[in-house]
């Protein structure tokens, strides 16, 4: 049995993955940058770490959190942490972007500013319902299957899925980045932290020490009740549930 003193807060619950990675920015941009290609050197310099708390419309908009934006010149970076990744997940995520990416026209008269920016949804996916291991998915022709726009790009990782691989035993060729971060998030113990990151060779020794200095200083500083609002979420996600079951309902009528 792992010492408890071992066992860590997994990064996969939003509440870790903020308050650790936004005192470890040079690590997140490292994460941004083996994920998307966006250069480190430009994320190091300029890169900031926007409010995660989108706007409110109106009085009776409903209150719309992000898990994390990063503005780097003409690049809007979302990432989220999905508990269940669902019909609506893409869509919602999605809308969270586009929310940004237009309160940032919004007072723009020259069209040539909405081809100014790219816009960046990294999405970490806990659960089954991913059908891959993870991807990148963006604007196509269908016609002649060339990229229509470099506008959009959206990586999707499955936490769990990533994890398996990176211990799956028969996987002999270099294991990709991508993988070894997604795998990163569902460690348990301070114990596998360190492997991943090792068998990954994703961080510089010194990046490591930070990581896991942050995550002993945060771990224990929140109990499992908060760290994740578990009965809005369900709520949500029941009501989604009943709407489709509805629709669907009605259509079949």
């Amino acid at each position: 049995m792992v010492d408890q003193e071992f066992k860590i807060m997994k990064l996969c619950y939003d509440v870790a993955f903020k308050s650790i990675f936004i005192n470890c920015t040079s690590i997140l941009y490292q994460m941004i940058s083996d994920i998307t290609g966006i250069s480190i050197n430009e994320l190091n310099k300029d890169a900031i770490i926007f409010n995660s708390e989108l706007e409110i419309k109106h009085v009776k908009s409903k209150r719309m959190l992000s898990d994390l934006i990063i503005l780097c010149n003409n690049k809007i970076i979302n990432i989220e942490i999905n508990k269940s990744y669902q019909s609506w997940t893409y869509n919602r995520n999605i809308s969270y972007l586009c929310n940004i990416y237009s309160s940032l026209l919004r007072k723009t008269n020259n069209y040539n500013k909405f081809t100014r920016y790219e816009l960046y949804q990294i999405n970490f996916n806990i659960g089954k319902n991913t059908p891959f291991t993870y991807s990148k998915d963006m604007i196509i022709d269908t016609k002649t299957s060339k990229i229509a726009t470099n506008f959009l790009r959206i990586y999707n990782i499955n936490i769990d899925k990533c994890y398996k691989v990176l211990y799956n035993e028969e996987k002999k060729k270099k294991l990709s980045k991508i993988v070894s971060w997604g795998a990163l998030f569902n460690a348990s113990t301070i114990y596998e932290v360190k492997e991943i990151i090792k068998k990954g060779e994703i961080l510089m020794f010194d990046s490591q020490e930070e990581l896991i200095k942050e995550i002993k200083k945060k771990n224990g500083m929140f109990t499992l009740e908060n760290l994740w609002d578990y009965e809005a979420e369900e709520i949500r996600i029941q009501n989604t549930l009943k709407e489709e079951a509805y629709e669907k309902g009605m259509k079949k009528g």
